[in-house]
């Protein structure tokens, strides 16, 4: 068995994107050395009254993720000993990179 942790999840919320509606955009992106392996956009299911709250909301989006994602490498023998570290786009920075750009949520 190979153990290989995923190098970073990265997270950003918009808060009430869509003005019809104003519910929130979600981002969601799983890199493993290096290269994105999963990602996912997608319109909050409810409204957020806080931009925190909807950054929370992403924030769990991005856990279940990262446990879908971490099931599919255990099935192919490659576990994950370490914990997933998860981080949260902080919107002041213009850079997107993982860990120069975030901050551990």
């Amino acid at each position: 068995m190979v153990s290989r942790p995923v190098d970073c999840s990265c997270v950003d919320s918009d808060w009430a994107t869509c003005t019809k509606t104003r519910r929130s955009m979600t981002g969601v992106t799983i890199k493993l050395t290096g290269g994105t392996i999963a990602y996912k956009t997608k319109l909050q299911p409810t409204v957020a009254l806080s931009s925190t709250e909807a950054e929370f909301m992403t924030a769990c989006d991005a856990g279940k993720m990262i446990l879908f994602v971490r099931s599919i490498m255990w099935d192919l023998g490659i576990l994950q000993q370490a914990a997933s570290i998860l981080y949260e786009v902080m919107k002041q920075q213009q850079q997107v990179q993982c860990p120069e750009a975030n901050r551990p949520y």
